[in-house]
Protein backbone atom coordinates (compact mmCIF):
# COMPACT_ATOMS: atom_id res chain seq x y z
CA UNK A 1 0.00 0.00 0.00
CA UNK A 2 2.83 2.40 0.85
CA UNK A 3 4.56 1.75 -2.47
CA UNK A 4 1.30 2.29 -4.38
CA UNK A 5 0.74 5.62 -2.58
CA UNK A 6 4.29 6.73 -3.34
CA UNK A 7 4.04 5.79 -7.00
CA UNK A 8 0.62 7.43 -7.39
CA UNK A 9 -1.19 4.20 -8.31
CA UNK A 10 -3.69 4.84 -5.49
CA UNK A 11 -4.67 8.19 -4.06
CA UNK A 12 -6.24 9.46 -0.87
CA UNK A 13 -10.03 9.83 -0.87
CA UNK A 14 -9.71 13.50 0.17
CA UNK A 15 -8.03 14.25 -3.19
CA UNK A 16 -11.17 13.19 -5.09
CA UNK A 17 -14.14 14.14 -2.87
CA UNK A 18 -16.73 13.89 -5.68
CA UNK A 19 -15.68 10.46 -6.87
CA UNK A 20 -18.39 7.82 -6.57
CA UNK A 21 -16.11 5.60 -4.48
CA UNK A 22 -15.19 8.21 -1.88
CA UNK A 23 -18.38 9.01 -0.04
CA UNK A 24 -20.35 7.15 2.62
CA UNK A 25 -23.29 5.00 1.55
CA UNK A 26 -24.82 4.57 5.02
CA UNK A 27 -25.46 7.24 7.63
CA UNK A 28 -26.61 6.48 11.16
CA UNK A 29 -27.87 9.49 13.11
CA UNK A 30 -28.29 9.20 16.87
CA UNK A 31 -30.47 11.75 18.66
CA UNK A 32 -30.14 14.52 16.11
CA UNK A 33 -32.19 16.09 13.36
CA UNK A 34 -29.78 16.52 10.44
CA UNK A 35 -32.49 17.27 7.91
CA UNK A 36 -34.15 19.90 10.03
CA UNK A 37 -32.93 22.34 12.64
CA UNK A 38 -29.65 20.59 13.54
CA UNK A 39 -28.28 20.44 10.00
CA UNK A 40 -26.78 23.68 8.77
CA UNK A 41 -27.32 23.98 5.05
CA UNK A 42 -30.02 21.32 5.02
CA UNK A 43 -30.85 22.16 1.38
CA UNK A 44 -27.48 20.74 0.39
CA UNK A 45 -28.07 17.65 2.53
CA UNK A 46 -31.37 17.05 0.79
CA UNK A 47 -29.89 17.40 -2.68
CA UNK A 48 -26.48 15.79 -2.40
CA UNK A 49 -27.02 13.18 0.31
CA UNK A 50 -30.61 12.11 -0.36
CA UNK A 51 -31.13 13.24 -3.97
CA UNK A 52 -34.51 14.87 -3.31
CA UNK A 53 -35.92 18.23 -4.35
CA UNK A 54 -34.15 21.04 -2.55
CA UNK A 55 -34.43 24.76 -2.04
CA UNK A 56 -30.95 25.66 -3.30
CA UNK A 57 -31.15 29.07 -4.92
CA UNK A 58 -27.60 29.67 -6.12
CA UNK A 59 -25.73 28.09 -9.00
CA UNK A 60 -23.26 25.28 -8.48
CA UNK A 61 -19.63 26.32 -8.57
CA UNK A 62 -18.99 23.88 -11.42
CA UNK A 63 -21.38 25.74 -13.73
CA UNK A 64 -19.71 29.10 -13.12
CA UNK A 65 -16.34 30.35 -14.24
CA UNK A 66 -15.26 31.23 -10.68
CA UNK A 67 -12.07 30.24 -8.93
CA UNK A 68 -11.98 26.53 -8.14
CA UNK A 69 -9.80 24.61 -5.66
CA UNK A 70 -6.48 23.36 -6.97
CA UNK A 71 -5.66 20.87 -4.21
CA UNK A 72 -8.40 18.41 -5.19
CA UNK A 73 -9.58 16.91 -8.45
CA UNK A 74 -12.53 19.03 -9.59
CA UNK A 75 -15.64 17.55 -11.20
CA UNK A 76 -18.15 20.00 -12.65
CA UNK A 77 -21.19 17.76 -12.05
CA UNK A 78 -21.60 16.75 -8.42
CA UNK A 79 -23.17 13.42 -7.52
CA UNK A 80 -26.68 13.75 -6.10
CA UNK A 81 -28.27 11.21 -3.79
CA UNK A 82 -25.13 9.66 -2.32
CA UNK A 83 -26.75 7.74 0.52
CA UNK A 84 -28.24 4.30 0.13
CA UNK A 85 -29.39 4.10 3.76
CA UNK A 86 -30.23 6.78 6.33
CA UNK A 87 -31.15 5.53 9.80
CA UNK A 88 -32.35 7.88 12.54
CA UNK A 89 -32.13 6.52 16.08
CA UNK A 90 -34.47 8.59 18.23
CA UNK A 91 -36.26 7.42 21.31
Amino acid sequence: TVQALKSGAIRFACEQPDSGHNHPRNLFVWRSNLLGSSGKGHEYMLKYLLGTDSGIQGEALGSSEGIKPEEVEWQSAAIEGKLDLLVTLDF
